[in-house]
């Protein structure tokens, strides 16, 4: 017997939620949560001559968020078929990965060059500006 089968067992039988919780080892909000999960239903899918069981929903182990497969990129390697973290958390580890690997002196350059074409623009502006008044 699963503990979400225990936990809705014991729930039948009147128990309160910190009750099961303190049974089963876990706190009262964990204990709420076996009793009301909906049970997961698997999907049978066939790749690459291999059969596995794919479920709708998936869990990103970075955000903890539970979302569906297509918020996760193909990994044909892993079991599901889909990376273990979704696409949002990826774009972000990308992201800190190119900054790690810059140098001070590049995002200093980086800044810079940032700070000349605003410079640029605002000249550009100021010039169309005086050129046509009705910019």
């Amino acid at each position: 017997m699963t503990r979400d089968e225990q936990a809705k067992a014991l729930r039948t039988e009147g128990k309160t939620f910190a009750e099961i919780g303190a049974i089963l080892g876990v706190t009262r909000q964990a204990a709420q949560q076996l009793v009301n999960r909906e049970p997961k239903e698997p999907l049978a899918v066939e790749t690459r001559g291999r059969k596995r069981t794919v479920f709708e929903n998936q869990r990103c182990w970075k955000c903890q968020k539970v979302l569906p497969l297509e918020e996760f990129t193909t990994a044909p390697s892993r079991l599901s078929g889909r990376a273990s973290i979704c696409k949002i958390c990826n774009a972000v580890a990308n992201r800190e990965r190119k900054w790690d690997k810059l140098s001070i002196e590049q995002l200093e350059e980086q800044n810079q060059q940032a700070a000349e074409l605003i410079k640029l623009r605002e000249e550009y502006i100021q010039r169309r500006k005086s050129e046509n008044s009705h910019f």
